[in-house]
């Protein structure tokens, strides 16, 4: 497991109370993205509606205020090889519990759905071939997996494509890009070929080390984040050693090859 603190978390006006106070939610509000639905890649028969909700997420958080919880899906349907992109996003939710029935005994209620932006106002897609690498900063591609809330109202997201770490505010607008250390990351070429495509097995050519010698494994990226209560440090975790761990690893095993 790749784990790492960074202080690039800490809030930058100072502790307040912005994710407590009121908001004028708009209970199941779920915007339509444009066109109907979204199909497999390699199956253009295999579809979902486009408006799905997209799952409660890869992770979930309290805000603080009033039962109100934050939920980020990961990438999407058909691990992000799909015809028409699917548009990252978030949902607020209200969670509340009856003590008095059984389980199930929590309600659900969907108070707003909102669509993550880059700087340029340009959708956060979960699409495995929306990266350039000779401009990584334009790179769309996005996984998000885990979720942590600042006191100055934005909140953060890890990911596993990159990885990446970035902040946004509740509006979905990106505030900034978190910097991973390099060792975690998909080297660029020649060392690291970020591709969408897969191998016979439906397995991710990533995880292959003529596209991938350094950095993370393919979908093995940050699946967890968490801040300090008092910000000072943040932690993120990766589900799997990265690729030049396991290749050490392999090289100190009896009999190992490589």
């Amino acid at each position: 497991m790749c784990v790492f603190c960074s202080h690039s978390f800490r809030g930058r006006h100072g502790r307040d109370a912005r994710w407590h106070r009121p908001h004028p939610w708009r209970p199941g509000r779920l915007v339509r993205p444009q066109g109907q639905s979204i199909c497999q890649r390699d199956d253009e028969t295999v579809c979902i509606d486009k408006a799905t909700l997209g799952g409660f997420g890869s992770a979930i958080t309290f805000t603080g205020f009033n039962k109100v919880f934050l939920a980020v899906p990961d990438r999407g349907p058909f691990d992000g090889r799909t015809d028409t992109p699917y548009w990252d996003r978030f949902h607020f939710l209200h969670l509340a519990l009856d003590t008095r029935k059984p389980f199930p005994n929590i309600r659900t209620t969907l108070l707003d759905t909102r669509f993550l932006r880059n700087e340029w106002s340009r959708h956060f897609v979960g699409n495995a071939y929306a990266f350039d690498t000779e401009h990584p900063s334009a790179t769309r591609r996005f996984d998000p997996e885990g979720v942590a809330l600042s006191d100055d109202g934005t909140f953060f997201v890890s990911d596993e494509y990159g990885p990446y770490i970035f902040e946004f505010d509740r509006y979905r607008r990106l505030v900034r890009r978190v910097r991973v250390p390099k060792k975690f990351r998909l080297a660029p070429p020649p060392l690291g070929n970020p591709t969408g495509d897969v191998d016979s097995a439906g397995n991710s050519w990533e995880l292959y080390p003529q596209y991938n010698v350094t950095g993370r494994q393919a979908n093995r990226g940050m699946e967890r984040l968490a801040i300090t209560p008092t910000e000072r440090c943040s932690s993120a975790s990766c589900r799997t050693p990265s690729s030049r761990t396991m290749a050490s690893t392999r090289r100190r095993l009896p009999g190992a090859a490589g």
